[in-house]
């Protein structure tokens, strides 16, 4: 009777689990299908002035060294590397997990956080500095910093400095 009882149970479990799977793959298809607003995944950048100075800096002559804020691909969603095809000088989403396989990178990004560690209240003097230590071309940052330095693009949002 114990045994009866024990197939009994562990059916019953193994329903309640069939049930629940088969709810999450409906709900996951449902959310990747039918809600468009609400996708997981998304292959276009998104519209707004990031972007758009993004597509300006893929059009300019390669290479291009970039100073933008460390911490550009949160603020914005998308790395200067990825969307504009420009190298740049840190970003502190990607670089620190590749310096973790190689003890020069790992010097390097240590050296480059520590120089840019207060990049939101760098001045015309700070980046020109940084511009000459890292051969750095243009600076990439929000249109409401000013800098003296020849504005090469600017839209509502972005301006891109001109460093050379």
């Amino acid at each position: 009777v114990d045994r009866v009882a024990a197939r009994g149970h562990a059916r019953a479990r193994m329903a309640v689990l069939v049930l629940l799977a088969a709810l999450s793959i409906g709900r996951g298809i449902y959310v990747l299908t039918v809600e468009a607003d609400r996708r997981l995944v998304q292959v276009s950048i998104s519209e707004g002035p990031w972007r758009d100075a993004m597509t300006w800096l893929k059009r300019q002559p390669a290479p291009l060294h970039v100073l933008a804020d460390p911490f550009h691909p949160w603020k914005y969603g998308v790395s200067v590397r990825l969307a504009g095809e420009k190298d740049v000088l840190l970003d502190q989403t990607k670089d620190p997990a590749l310096a973790t396989y190689d003890r020069a990178i790992a010097m390097r990004v240590g050296e480059r956080s520590a120089a840019l560690e207060n990049f939101d209240a760098f001045t015309s003097a700070d980046v020109r500095t940084l511009a000459s230590r890292y051969n750095l071309d243009v600076l990439v940052v929000d249109a409401t910093r000013v800098f003296d330095f020849p504005a090469l693009y600017r839209n509502g949002g972005i301006t891109v400095y001109d460093l050379r």
